[in-house]
């Protein structure tokens, strides 16, 4: 099963360099650049991608554009950024929580409220200051001789993600798999792309569910206007959810909770997340997908990776990770009918 997240190959930033990129029919009118941001995704910021216009590095058959433009359907434009300014992580000592290591890679506990990596324009300390603080400069202390040097070069890591091979969002709190050289990375990578990590969650939700298990297949896209959210869109890439209901209650004003076992078959950005929301039980604590977040903001978002379970790519040992549920969701919990 795959993460939460999306999983990486190799920088994200060159995947939007040198591309063109066609209007759909049902995307005419939007600005320029809300449209382009949406269309890059992760790989570059809305504010990024004004300054790449400004800077005559957006361009149709034409030449460069105005910021301001409303694009129109079948037109093309080509992305071709000036070169990022590398960025350089200083090791910082996050006193991480190591569960499983070995001399290729690691599992850590992430807590909540702390990002994976750097994102564009984010100067905050995240988990990845702490993994190189705490294993040094991994993700790339070995090379792959079998790899071809076009494909080498295809697949380098990312500096800014030192042995990172997916993620979870900045307030999940829960298991992450760490690579400690290069060839693991690639190695856990392919895991990850042909769904041979199984990760479980578990979610406290508030709303109603409509049924007590089932799959949900509902493609996902980034919002045209709220960058930082995601949303059910035809147009976007299949998400497969499948949930089963541990257990329900009602609160003192008639409200239901749910505890929800949730199984991943993609790894889309936002995925349970959006997907409870969309059947009307967002996460309880969900600062972006439902209303009544602020009302349980001292649990935090209820959001746990609790198990992980993988083959070691070199050694072939079964590897399989449970965590014991964090005291904050027992507490919610236990209040019960008092909610």
């Amino acid at each position: 099963m795959q993460n939460e997240e999306k999983e990486f190959a190799g920088h994200n930033l060159p995947d939007a360099t040198e591309e063109n990129h066609t209007v759909a029919e049902d995307e005419g009118g939007q600005r320029l650049d809300a449209w382009l941001a949406d269309r890059l995704g992760d790989a570059a910021s809305r504010t990024q991608v004004q300054k790449w216009i400004e800077g005559g590095h957006v361009s149709t058959a034409e030449g460069p554009i105005a910021r301001g433009r409303r694009v129109q359907p079948g037109e093309s434009y080509r992305v071709n950024p000036p070169e990022p300014a590398p960025i350089k992580l200083a090791p910082v000592d996050l006193e991480l929580e190591v569960l499983y290591e070995d001399a290729d890679c690691a599992v850590i506990r992430k807590p909540a409220g702390i990002a994976v990596h750097p994102g564009p324009g984010d100067a905050r300390v995240t988990l990845a200051h702490g993994i190189l603080h705490h294993f040094g400069p991994v993700g790339a202390s070995e090379s792959d001789e079998t790899a071809s040097e076009p494909e080498a070069q295809k697949n380098l890591p990312d500096p800014t993600r030192p042995g990172i091979v997916h993620r979870l969002d900045r307030d999940t709190e829960g298991l992450l798999l760490i690579a400690k050289h290069d060839r693991a990375r690639r190695r856990l990578m392919e895991l990850f792309a042909f769904r041979e990590v199984h990760k479980e969650y578990l979610a406290y939700a508030t709303g109603n569910l409509p049924r007590t298990r089932g799959r949900i297949e509902l493609a996902l896209r980034r919002h045209p206007r709220e960058r930082m959210r995601m949303r059910v869109d035809p147009a976007g890439r299949m998400a497969i959810t499948e949930f089963e209901i541990e257990n329900v209650w009602s609160g003192r004003r008639g409200r239901k909770f749910f505890r929800v076992h949730l199984e991943l078959l993609t790894g889309r950005t936002h995925q349970i997340r959006v997907h409870l929301a969309h059947l009307g039980a967002p996460v309880v604590g969900d600062e972006l997908y439902s209303r009544t977040a602020a009302e349980f903001k001292r649990f935090g978002m209820l959001l746990f990776a609790r198990r992980l379970a993988f083959t070691q790519p070199f050694s072939g040992e079964s590897i399989d990770l449970t965590l014991p549920l964090p005291e904050r969701f027992a507490r919610f919990e236990a209040m019960g009918e008092n909610l």
